[in-house]
C-alpha cells in the first residue's frame, strides 16, 4: 500500500463500509461501481451490493444497483 494508505487506514474504511447505512454517490463514480462491484464476491462486495445508494445527477435515470437518483439541478 502507498505511504497515505496503510493498513490501519484500509482497515478503518472497511470498517467504516460495514457499518453504513446507505452511501451518498455522484453519477461518475456511482457508474464506476456499479460497473464493478455486481461481479465481485465477498463481505465486502456482499455489503457493497445490499447497501441503499443515493446518487446525485441531473442525467441519470433508470439507475440499478439498489439505487435511487437525487436530482442534481441546480436551483
Amino acid at each position: 500500500m502507498s505511504d497515505f494508505f496503510d493498513d490501519e487506514l484500509g482497515a478503518y474504511a472497511f470498517q467504516e463500509t460495514f457499518e453504513c447505512e446507505s452511501l451518498l454517490l455522484g453519477r461518475v463514480t456511482w457508474e464506476s461501481f456499479s460497473g464493478a462491484w455486481p461481479t465481485y464476491e465477498g463481505p465486502m462486495a456482499d455489503t457493497m451490493n445490499s447497501t441503499p445508494k443515493h446518487v446525485v445527477s441531473s442525467t441519470l435515470e433508470n439507475p440499478r444497483w439498489n439505487s435511487t437518483v437525487i436530482d442534481g439541478h441546480r436551483r
